[in-house]
């Protein structure tokens, strides 16, 4: 190989390992990012989830009864999950 040879061969390897390092970095900065933002929803999200679990404390499950909500959960489930499918 010739000198000039060399030197484009170190040159590629070296742009390659930049590039590399470029994506390395690009990635930790996103996943970084993700994780910020993750925490500032969990800050932001708490109290508002707070309070309002804590404003039908005192009624319970009356509140929902009164919809007719408290065992929409249990019959859904009975009805099409747990349930038999229909014979054909």
């Amino acid at each position: 190989m010739t000198a000039a040879a060399e030197h484009q061969d170190t040159r590629t390897a070296t742009a390659a390992k930049r590039r590399t390092a470029r994506k390395r970095k690009r990635r930790l900065l996103a996943i970084a990012e993700k994780a910020v933002l993750a925490l500032l929803a969990v800050i932001i999200l708490f109290p508002i989830v707070w309070m309002v679990m804590t404003a039908f404390k005192s009624e319970g499950i009356k509140f929902f009864a009164k919809y007719g909500l408290s065992t929409f959960g249990k019959r859904y489930i009975l009805n099409n999950i747990l349930s038999p499918p229909p014979s054909l």
